[in-house]
């Protein structure tokens, strides 16, 4: 069974989807890794859930069926917020069993992402206030930089100065003891991000 990271929220999804890739490769075991890449990249790169019924190769029959297992498990330990998604899915295996079919687990990833745009299907959009929120899980300075800068690309019309995202950037990691020695290099990398001035409210 592929192990996927726990349900996401709007903050997290970028890498939640990361992590997911990541879990799968390591579950295809297959040296060409490039190759269980695309094939799990295309999740988010298409543009209905049908287009993700056909696993391709031989290869990823299997693995589809291990990440649809693995999907469904996330989804039932999720809690309140991952409630509707498992019942959106549930309803398309009802679905797909109708037809003599199983709902793979590229379908069930995509509805996930799906759940999270808006309904023009653009990504949603962050404030000021999702950056000063964001927190470190587990020390891993890594997936919180990738949160930062997916908060930060998709911030519409709101801009934030060079300084104000140091200074945010600091208070929401100086308290993690063991990133002691990456905090001065990752502030200074953060000042090289794509920076904006704070629109009025």
């Amino acid at each position: 069974m592929v192990e996927p990271p726990p349900f996401p929220n709007a903050i997290t999804l970028y890498a939640w989807k990361t992590n997911l890739a990541r879990a799968v490769i390591v579950a295809a075991g297959n040296p060409d890794y490039a190759k269980v890449t695309n094939w799990v990249t295309q999740i988010w790169r298409s543009d209905t859930m049908e287009a993700l019924d056909d696993p391709g190769e031989d290869v990823f029959v299997m693995l589809d069926f291990k990440l649809a297992e693995g999907m469904e498990h996330m989804l039932h330990k999720g809690g309140e917020k991952s409630k509707r998604v498992m019942k959106e899915v549930h309803l398309k295996m009802e679905e797909a069993s109708r037809k003599g079919s199983i709902l793979k687990g590229r379908q069930i990833a995509w509805m996930i992402s799906e759940s999270f745009k808006t309904h023009d299907r653009s990504e949603l959009l962050f404030s000021f206030d999702h950056l000063s929120n964001l927190s470190i899980h587990k020390g891993d300075l890594h997936e919180f930089v990738i949160q930062w800068k997916h908060v930060l690309d998709n911030m519409g019309e709101n801009e934030v100065g060079e300084r104000t995202l140091k200074d945010v950037f600091y208070r929401r990691i100086k308290d993690e003891k063991s990133l002691r020695e990456d905090i001065i290099d990752t502030i200074e990398w953060i000042g090289t991000m794509r920076t904006r001035p704070m629109t009025s409210s």
